[in-house]
């Protein structure tokens, strides 16, 4: 009897001891960043004609929004659309690239906290083109690249179709990125799409 005993002891402390490791790795699971890659999502207002045209517009005129640009008028064409001047259809893309929990800061944004009257300011220099007193190493792995594109007909002014790509990888090739997620997002036009959950 206590032989039978002393190993029910012996098998509920192994089954203890994995269900603490179990328990011990999903903790650990859940708290990791999510994984690399990319997401894209889309709503369709209206139908968008095989062969449309579009006219490419950009609120912003840096170089990855003109490097949208130029890799959205190589997709449409790849995907049987056509871009010009004066299309009945008008899309506009933009471009959003964070680095860090926004450690790219322009010179003179303030963030302030009423209840404490806490203020910080992150300075930039110029000639070095680099934060003067970043709150983490310029180097973080933190990257988020996101893209929106939105179509709207140009006689009514309504939206037909509005899509975003969003990538979170710390290895994140920009010029490789941008033309994965302007590719996915062309060839979503005129669909409705739900990210995949990852």
């Amino acid at each position: 009897m206590s032989r039978l005993s002393f190993s029910s002891v012996s098998i509920l402390a192994l089954v203890a001891g994995l269900a603490l490791g179990a328990g011990e790795a999903l903790a650990q699971a859940a708290s990791a960043p999510p994984a690399p890659g990319s997401a894209v999502q889309a709503v369709d207002y209206a139908p968008v004609p095989a062969g449309a045209a579009f006219e490419l517009q950009s609120n912003d005129d840096d170089e990855l929004t003109q490097e949208a640009l130029t890799r959205a008028n190589d997709a449409l064409a790849g995907h049987g659309y056509a871009a010009h001047d004066g299309a009945p259809l008008v899309m506009v893309i933009e471009t959003n690239l964070v680095r860090g929990q926004k450690q790219d800061d322009p010179l003179g944004q303030v963030h302030a906290d009423n209840d404490d009257a806490a203020v910080q300011a992150r300075l930039f220099s110029t000639s070095q083109n680099s934060l003067l007193n970043p709150q983490q190493p310029i180097g973080s792995a933190d990257r988020l690249y996101r893209i929106n594109v939105s179509v709207y007909d140009r006689q009514s002014g309504l939206y037909v179709w509005r899509g975003s790509a969003m990538r979170n990888d710390p290895n994140l090739d920009v010029s490789e990125a941008t033309n994965e997620m302007v590719n996915a997002l062309v060839g979503a036009v005129g669909k409705s799409v739900q990210p995949k959950p990852q």
